[in-house]
C-alpha cells in the first residue's frame, strides 16, 4: 500500500510536525539520467515520512522557505531526509538522502578537536553533494538549510556561506528522530489495521 506524497502548504507552521506518511521514493524534481547505486539495502518506496518541516535558506538575500521531511525504514533502522518544496525558484531533487551519507560528509569537519585542526573547522555546503544522486546545483545548499534548522550545523558568525557540524547535537539528533520515527509508524500501523 502506498500513499501520496504529503504537501506542506505555504502557510505551515515551521517545525510543525505532521503525522506518518509512506510516501513514494521516485518522486523527484530533476533526478534524471543518473547511475549512483543507494547505499542502503532497501528500496526506498519504504520510507516513512514522520515529519513535514519548513526552512529559511542559508542565504539573506533570498526569499521564501524550503519545505522537507525526514522519514524512516524500519527495517534498516535509518533516517532519510529530502526536500519536498521551494516557495520560490530553484530546482532541486525530491529524492530520499539517507542520513548516514549526511553524516559520512559532515563527520570530515565535525567539530572534535583533531578534525577541527586539519579540515579548519568549518566547511562550505558543497561538501553535501555526493549525498545526493541527482546533480542540481541547489541540492546541497538547500540541505544544509534544513540540517541548520534541525539544529546540528550552524554558519559561521563572520562567514555567512562557512558552516559548522557538532557531532554531538547530531547523535543527540539522530537518537531523538528515530524514537519519534518508531511511535509515529507504530500510530500509522495501528491506524491502518483498525481500518483494515
Amino acid at each position: 500500500m502506498s500513499v501520496k506524497n504529503e504537501q506542506v502548504s505555504k502557510g505551515a507552521a515551521k517545525n510543525a510536525p505532521s503525522k506518518a506518511v509512506k510516501v513514494p521514493a521516485s518522486d523527484a524534481v530533476d533526478d534524471a539520467a543518473t547511475t549512483k547505486e543507494v547505499k542502503s539495502k532497501e528500496d526506498l518506496s519504504d520510507v516513512v515520512a514522520f515529519k513535514s518541516l519548513t526552512a529559511n535558506k542559508l542565504s539573506l538575500r533570498s526569499k521564501g522557505l524550503l519545505s522537507y521531511q525526514v522519514g524512516f525504514v524500519s527495517e534498516i533502522d535509518q533516517l532519510f531526509i529530502r526536500l519536498q518544496a521551494n516557495e520560490t525558484g530553484g530546482y532541486f531533487s525530491k529524492e530520499w538522502v539517507p542520513i548516514d551519507e549526511v553524516a559520512a560528509c559532515l563527520l570530515v569537519y565535525s567539530d572534535s578537536e583533531a578534525n577541527a585542526k586539519s579540515k579548519g573547522g568549518s566547511f562550505a555546503a558543497v561538501i553535501l553533494k555526493p549525498c545526493f544522486k541527482s546533480k542540481s546545483q541547489n541540492n546541497a545548499g538547500f540541505l544544509a538549510a534544513v540540517l541548520k534548522a534541525e539544529g546540528f550545523i550552524s554558519q559561521v558568525a563572520d562567514k555567512a556561506n562557512l558552516l559548522t557540524f557538532d557531532k554531538g547535537l547530531f547523535d543527540a539528533w539522530v537518537i531523538s528522530n528515530k524514537v519519534l520515527a518508531k511511535q509515529e509508524t507504530n500510530e500509522l500501523a495501528v491506524s491502518v489495521g483498525e481500518k483494515s
